[in-house]
């Protein structure tokens, strides 16, 4: 939330008409890491400690924001930017 909060604020003060905010994640290593330890070790401890890695992929997203149109449009921001 803190990039949607500052592109608004840009937004609202005209520093910026419009803004593409971006985020990505890699779960997949701590995938690997997981099938890594699973390999090497029947205990379930070990496997309780690693199962939620198992569960974990790549992800991203994008959002492109600009100024309201429609007041009642849009996410409901402070500034009314977005």
């Amino acid at each position: 939330m803190n990039a949607i909060h500052l592109m608004d604020s840009l937004i609202a003060t005209g520093q910026a008409r419009r803004g593409l905010i971006v985020t990505g994640e890699q779960g997949f290593r701590n995938t690997i890491n997981a099938y890594k330890v699973l390999l090497n070790s029947h205990d379930r401890d070990a496997f309780m400690n690693v199962a939620a890695g198992l569960t974990l992929g790549d992800a991203g997203a994008a959002l492109i924001m600009g100024p309201k149109i429609d007041p009642d449009s849009g996410f409901p921001g402070n500034h009314g930017g977005i």
